[in-house]
């Protein structure tokens, strides 16, 4: 049984103790922090943000008594409103990967302002940091040095010698030499892939030596993705479709704007899996109900992956079920494997719901 003491003297504040272990063990929390926290690279930032220019997080201060899903105005635009999930999504577009859940990472707002639709999924203020770490940016146990080094760190990647670009008002330099806090550490921004894998390369910025951590692809086709996509939805999640998305997937000769041979994305199990004497569907059956189009040709992967992606986030936005919404936005980061092998990410736009 250990010992009990009653303690009568001041509370050490908590921030001091943990650098002072940290200290201890022959680093800092700063230093520790940046080891493990992660930056969109610029080149996917550039030309590119906000990704979601109608898309704002809840505030009862600049949204009061609506609640998520609500349309609202901010300085003279319609925007809709929502929890952190457009944030997530975004950073997974950025980088190419899905939000690892239960991980111990989350994706903080380097400069804040969640609730202003230029800021809420720009990537120049987008960091995937350990938990442990995002909370000593917070005003409530705030570390001294570690906002201004992450802030520090983004204002040089994304305002720097080459600006993704302008500068809002409220992000400026904090004038702090990174690179003399880090010891020579480099700033990590991560790279496509389901996981961190061994191949990195450097570049360089004017405070810091950057790493970028990349990964070998999967190797699944993205017919394997479709015939998951399908499932879920059409199976596992049957609620996401309403009946006018079914009649649309069964009658559009160009469902989602796809490029699969003028052919409907499913047709029910009545009308068979050949279409003029050759078999254009899946043989399985999906829901008891559906065949599945399998015409999805190589050359056209990266622009299908980009459709059906821009359809997963619609289904997202509307989904309530937790799980749902978690198998559907693992599905859009394995799309983003061939979504980025060519051209731009393709938002919300045009499609018909």
């Amino acid at each position: 049984m250990p010992e009990y003491r009653v303690h009568d003297g001041e509370l050490v504040p908590p921030v001091k103790s943990l650098e002072r272990y940290f200290r201890g063990g022959g680093t800092t929390v700063l230093r520790a922090a940046f080891a493990h926290s992660y930056f969109v690279h610029p080149d996917s930032v550039r030309g590119n943000t906000p990704l979601y220019p109608d898309r704002a997080r809840l505030s009862r201060e600049h949204y009061h008594g609506l609640d998520r899903g609500a349309r609202a105005m901010w300085q003279g635009r319609e925007v809709k409103l929502g929890d952190n999930t457009k944030a997530q999504q975004a950073w997974a577009r950025y980088t190419g990967r899905r939000i690892e859940r239960g991980s111990g990472y989350g994706v903080r707002h380097i400069w804040g302002r969640p609730w202003d639709p230029d800021a809420f999924t720009a990537g120049w203020n987008l960091c995937y940091m350990p938990f442990w770490a995002g909370m000593l940016t917070e005003r409530q146990h705030p570390h001294p040095e570690l906002e201004k080094a992450v802030r520090q760190a983004a204002w040089d990647l994304y305002f720097g010698d080459s600006p993704v670009c302008d500068a809002p008002e409220f992000v400026t330099d904090p004038g702090v030499d990174l690179d003399a806090m880090l010891d020579g550490q480099p700033v990590l921004l991560l790279a496509g892939g389901s996981r961190i894998g061994a191949r990195q390369r450097r570049v360089s910025t004017a405070a810091s030596s950057v790493r970028t951590a990349g990964a070998a692809e999967s190797g699944e086709t993205l017919q394997d993705i479709v015939r998951d996509l399908m499932r879920t939805v059409l199976e596992d999640f049957s609620e996401a479709l309403d009946g006018e998305m079914i009649d649309l997937l069964e009658t559009s000769k160009n469902p989602l704007g796809l490029k699969i041979g003028n052919h409907a994305l499913i047709r029910r199990v009545r009308d068979g899996t050949q279409v003029a004497g050759h078999n254009r569907y899946w043989t399985r059956p999906y829901g008891g109900q559906w065949f599945v189009c399998s015409q999805w040709w190589k050359d056209d992967h990266p622009h299908n992956a980009r459709r059906l992606a821009a359809w997963v986030e619609t289904l997202v936005d509307g989904m309530e079920d937790a799980g749902a919404r978690n198998g559907l936005l693992h599905i859009l980061d394995r799309l983003s494997v061939h979504e980025r092998q060519s051209g731009p990410p393709i938002r919300n736009r045009g499609l018909h719901r």
